[in-house]
């Protein structure tokens, strides 16, 4: 898939961009720009559950505002190994460490990020693992953070309309109530207290917004191909 970035006043197009990292990029970014904001302190630590493409593109954008500690859970050993040895190389202000298991990477947390596949078993996450003020950002829906996590906590979403249109069209955010607010009404100010949950569902405006600042660094830094239009 492409995405068409095309100019306001005529249409005409500027720039095409591969969609598949352009969405890995959003949605760190994204994820990214709620920790900074909304991240309890003491930080602890970040979790990250997957170890998938997402994985990586998380890593890169959490390294921009490191140093942090982050421990990693996968469904095997290998495929955790994998990503510390990427997280070397690519994300070096971050200190990235194998956990034994979900619940190893889980506890004393400030942050957990879950990114597994939406039919993955057996990676729920248990409230006893998770500390009071944890942020909870499940890039699975509700795969790993279920709606029971939600009670009593802080839950918001990019697009609350959205959200409440895929909860009721069935699969695995069933059981979730409405969001308290707009996640992007809570990205300036004081970060209130107790847990929150963003459940950030991704958004083509984001796409678009991202897409022009990569078009815009793309020209000052001499990169990417011209094409005759």
């Amino acid at each position: 898939a492409v995405v068409l970035l095309a100019a306001a006043a005529t249409g005409l197009p500027r720039a095409v961009l591969g969609a598949r990292a352009l969405t890995a990029l959003r949605t760190a970014a994204t994820t990214a720009v709620c920790v900074r904001a909304l991240r309890p302190e003491p930080l602890g630590h970040v979790a990250l559950v997957g170890t998938g493409v997402l994985a990586r593109s998380h890593l890169a954008a959490l390294a921009v505002h490191g140093p942090v500690r982050v421990l990693v859970a996968g469904r095997s050993a290998g495929s955790v190994a994998a990503l510390v040895e990427w997280a070397d190389q690519h994300a070096p202000t971050l200190e990235v460490l194998a956990a034994a298991g979900i619940e190893e990477a889980c506890r004393d947390a400030g942050v957990v990020i879950t990114l597994v596949s939406q039919r993955a078993r057996g990676c729920r996450l248990d409230e006893r693992w998770l500390r009071p003020d944890v942020l909870l950002l499940p890039l699975d829906y509700g795969t790993c953070v279920h709606a029971g996590l939600a009670r009593g906590r802080l839950l918001l979403a990019d697009d609350p309309e959205q959200f409440r249109v895929t909860r009721d069209a069935g699969g695995n955010l069933r059981g979730y109530r409405d969001p308290d607010a707009p996640s992007g009404a809570y990205l300036v100010g004081s970060r209130p207290p107790g847990g929150i949950v963003v459940q950030n569902l991704g958004t083509a405006i984001a796409d678009l917004v991202l897409a022009d600042a990569i078009v815009a660094r793309a020209r000052e830094f001499g990169r990417g191909r011209a094409l005759a239009v």
